[in-house]
């Protein structure tokens, strides 16, 4: 992603309100392709990340048609990639009871069909999902058996430090404005309550080696992106203390998405571009790109990143 022209965004920036910034990505859904160029600007001043200008709200919804993945429970993904799916829910959970080991009263904001809820409701946890998308909402209360508020997560939607811990995973990069996502986390929590926060890793391996294929950018439904330190700046504006981060989602996965994305870039036959695409997602690929997965998760340098952070 390197920096191109220099220009004045259509709004502030989200973090520290500067009124320039750096244009370093243009391009088109890749995930679900539509018309239109999507335009990805670096804060001049702090480094925030940002799509520009803003789609209203109405488009935005437009961007999550009903196959999109995170509307698909893990049963439905086939049998390997639902077994590689109930791996990743058991991995969350994990992370989740490392910071939190007694249950406690958990909030999953943006839990698409529930069933990370659903694990931690097995560990005893009290569990409470938000899920703007009425599919996956009604899937999450009808076969998951959770409680689930189907609208935007706000400030109101619940008491005040009411929670143990609040789980973002792979949803800020989602929201219009994260610092009042952030704020209205940081109310939610009891004193030492844990948030624990998945985003894009802009400095991981496979950013640096698929550039504007990488999946991390996947323009336009990732509004924001958020360098480790703009992240450490966010948490502090919300009087959350960051403590660590890992590389608990993605593994492979990443990689298999931004390796698909490179592929059908490729000039030359439709039919090559097709069979290369097949290869990329099947088992053998996968078994052999394990080790660069776990690599990227030991030295924090995979495709997501995963901040726990506390209220003092």
């Amino acid at each position: 992603m390197g920096a191109m022209s220099t220009i004045s965004p259509s709004r502030p920036c989200n973090l520290c309100g500067e009124s320039t910034a750096t244009l370093v990505h243009e391009g088109r859904d890749r995930m679900h392709p539509r018309e239109g160029t999507y335009h990805l600007l670096r804060c001049s001043n702090c480094g925030l990340i940002f799509l520009d200008p803003l789609p209203p709200p109405e488009e935005i919804a437009t961007f999550y048609p009903q196959e999109y993945t995170c509307f698909s429970p893990a049963q439905s993904r086939g049998r390997f990639r639902g077994l590689e799916a109930r791996r990743g829910i058991r991995r969350l959970c994990r992370a989740v009871t490392g910071v939190a080991p007694h249950p406690g009263r958990i909030l999953d904001v943006g839990c698409g069909t529930g069933d990370f809820l659903a694990g931690m409701r097995d560990l005893g946890w009290d569990v409470q999902g938000v899920e703007p998308n009425s599919h996956a909402a009604g899937y999450a209360r009808t076969v998951n058996r959770l409680r689930v508020e189907e609208r935007p997560f706000a400030d109101g939607l619940f008491a005040p430090e009411s929670f143990d811990v609040v789980t973002l995973w792979h949803v800020l990069e989602h929201v219009p404005d994260p610092a009042q996502t952030l704020g209205a986390t940081a109310r939610l929590l009891r004193r030492g309550g844990s948030a624990v926060i998945t985003v894009p890793n802009v400095e991981s391996w496979d950013a640096r080696l698929f550039g504007p294929h990488w999946a991390g950018l996947d323009v336009p439904r990732h509004l924001f992106l958020f360098p480790r330190e703009v992240l450490r700046r966010y948490l502090e504006e919300a009087h959350l203390v960051y403590t660590r981060d890992a590389c608990v989602t993605g593994g492979t996965g990443g990689l298999i998405t931004s390796l698909r994305f490179w592929t059908a870039a490729w000039p030359g036959p439709r039919g090559l571009r097709g069979a290369a695409t097949q290869l990329i997602g099947s088992l053998p690929i996968r078994l052999v790109a394990w080790p660069y997965g776990l690599a990227g998760r030991l030295t924090t340098r995979g495709s997501f990143i995963t901040v726990f952070a506390r209220r003092p």
